[in-house]
Parts: structure tokens; C-alpha cells; sequence
């Protein structure tokens, strides 16, 4: 037996009333309106309309952008191989620690030259591609100080048993030894005091709010909330990277600030620059290179301030949508000579 599936169209139903059928149509119109308009002015096949300079160096984020939920789609790994067929230099541009970002690289069959760069730990340390430091930023002592007592208090405040302050210092991440391990925590270092870590072992490059009940990025935003009032005057960034992770680094770093070093470091203007991306940390990256006049490019699967943000959205990760983008911005190439 064939069955037709049943589609409800807002701007055909029926309505009793004829003030309110004209008022349902008028706001499903404008919302129509509104899809249409931003997939027509953000879809990554409008790049060659639109965008007159050739990319000559990418930015790119790992997690969310590359990697759906940990592994490296077929599709990704063609797109990076094609980048580096055309000479073009990748800049891996992630959260992670460098260690993290290494076994990554390595997933992805990607093989770094000295004409490439890895940006880590939210724009925090930036390394060439043979793994060489060419700059690093650690949290002031105050500012750390004040993070791990605002935990201490948030703890205090809300009873929150799913709350764990994460501390990186040279890439290690600890916790301390009285907290429960939990899914991540498992595998993580353990310090009886972070007053004393940091004494012994130096300052962090980066702290993590990690929340295990908390399954989307919005379900963070009280507790970032807290600590932002709590830590208000602190030259710190806080910005949600995950949907359980809330990420702090010192206030002059971001993935953006590293962006700009990288130029000065290559030459290659962020006019030039193309950027790819998924999350709240992303977008320090994709405002600078929009000022410049770039390329910024959202995922399918982008939070929706990074849509907002990036001049263009291609699909999903696991849809190519990474692929399509990279295919995009060589065609447009290609076009301009």
C-alpha cells in the first residue's frame, strides 16, 4: 500500500478567523523569508560571488569541524590532502593540548611541514609544523588564583556534584585528588592542592569548568554566568567550546590573537585567510579575519553565534560539509587565477 506522507504548510492552513489566518501568514512568511535569505547569502557554493581575493593560508578547528564526535570522515582527510597538494599552508587551530592535537593530526594522515602551524590551547601556545614553540601565554598567578577560589565557592554555593575545575600546565591536566572520576576524570592527573600545583609546577596556559550532567552548550551558560560576575576585573577569556566544557585562558589570547602572529610570522595578510569552525571559541577567529576581509566559514553543525558570525555555512561534518568547503574556496581559487 502507498502512503503520502502528510506535510503541514503554515501558509495554507485554515483558520476561522480571518485577522488571524493573515497574521500566522505574515509570520511564516517572514521566517520563510528569513531561511531562504540566509541560505541564499551564506551557502559556501555563493563563495565565488561574493569573494574576489584567493586563499592562500587555512585556519581550522579540529573538533566539530574536521572530527565528528572523535573520528576523521574519509571526505575531511581528501579536503586536507587536496590543501596541501596546492602548496596551501594549514594552520590546526584547536582547544586541545598539543599531545591531543598530535594524535589528531596523525587520524587525519595529515603531514605537517615547516610551512604550517598548530595553534593549541585556545590561541594560548603556537608551534610550527615541526612542533617548535613560537610563542606562549600562561594565566597570571592573581588571575588563576581567583579562578580556583571561585570554584571553590561555586562548589560551596550550588552543591553542584557535577562541577570539576580541570587545571593544564605544560599541556598536563589535573584534578584534585578528592574529586570523583568520572567519565574524562578518569584519565586525568591529581593534585592534593592547586595552590600548591601551581607553586610547584608553574602557571596554567588554560582552566576547564567541566559540568558531566550538563548535553548542550546553553546548559552552561549559568554557571559561566557565575564565574563571569565572580571574575569580573580579571584579564580572562571564558567561552563554551563543548557542551559540557567552559574554557578560561588569559584575556589577551584567543584563537584570533594567534591568527594575527601567524601572519605577521608568514607574511600572508588575513585578507588571504580562510578559517573553519564550530564553537563559541571560534569566533575571535572569525571576527578578526572577517575585519580583514577573509573567509570565514561556519559548519552545518556550528553553534548558532558562529553562524551568525562566519560570512558563509557549509553542511555538516559527517554530511562533507568540511570537504565542500575546501573544494569551494580551491574553485574559487582556481576562478581568480
Amino acid at each position: 500500500m502507498n502512503i503520502t506522507p502528510f506535510r503541514f504548510n503554515p501558509l495554507n492552513t485554515t483558520f476561522k478567523n480571518t485577522q488571524t489566518r493573515n497574521n500566522h501568514k505574515t509570520i511564516y512568511s517572514n521566517i520563510y523569508d528569513t531561511i531562504t535569505f540566509t541560505r541564499n547569502s551564506k551557502d559556501i557554493s555563493e563563495i565565488s560571488k561574493k569573494h574576489n581575493t584567493p586563499v592562500k593560508i587555512v585556519f581550522t578547528d579540529i573538533d566539530g569541524t574536521i572530527a565528528d564526535k572523535g573520528v576523521v570522515p574519509k571526505s575531511a582527510k581528501e579536503a586536507l590532502f587536496e590543501l596541501k597538494k596546492e602548496g596551501i599552508p594549514i594552520v590546526i587551530t584547536t582547544g586541545r593540548v598539543f599531545a591531543g592535537a598530535k594524535k589528531k593530526i596523525k587520524q587525519m594522515g595529515l603531514n605537517l611541514s615547516d610551512k604550517d602551524f598548530v595553534i593549541t590551547q585556545q590561541g594560548t601556545v603556537i608551534r610550527n609544523g615541526n612542533g617548535e614553540i613560537l610563542y606562549k601565554k600562561t594565566i597570571e598567578l592573581e588571575d588563576a588564583l581567583a579562578v580556583i577560589r571561585t570554584a571553590e565557592n561555586y562548589t560551596k554555593d550550588t552543591k553542584d556534584r557535577n562541577f570539576n575545575l580541570i587545571v593544564y600546565i605544560d599541556g598536563i591536566p589535573y584534578i584534585k585528588t578528592n574529586d570523583k572520576s568520572i567519565g574524562i576524570l578518569e584519565a586525568l592527573y591529581r593534585t592534593d592542592s592547586f595552590y600548591e600545583l601551581i607553586q610547584q609546577k608553574g602557571l596554567p596556559t588554560k582552566m576547564i569548568l567541566y559540568k558531566k550532567d550538563s548535553k548542550k552548550p546553553s546548559d552552561m551558560n549559568e554557571m559561566k554566568e557565575y564565574f563571569q560576575k565572580a571574575l569580573e576585573g580579571h584579564n580572562l577569556n571564558l567561552f563554551v567550546t563543548k557542551e559540557d566544557f567552559c574554557e578560561i585562558t588569559n584575556g589577551e589570547t584567543s584563537k584570533g590573537a594567534a591568527a594575527s602572529k601567524v601572519a605577521q610570522i608568514t607574511g600572508v595578510g588575513l585578507e588571504n585567510a580562510a578559517c573553519l569552525g564550530d564553537a563559541e571559541n571560534d569566533l575571535a577567529l572569525m571576527e578578526i579575519i572577517n575585519e580583514a576581509g577573509g573567509v570565514s566559514i561556519a559548519m552545518g553543525n556550528a553553534q548558532t553565534s558562529v553562524k551568525d558570525m562566519a560570512k558563509f555555512i557549509t553542511g555538516k561534518v559527517s554530511e562533507d560539509g568540511y570537504k565542500n568547503a575546501i573544494e569551494a574556496i580551491l574553485e574559487n581559487n582556481s576562478r581568480l587565477g
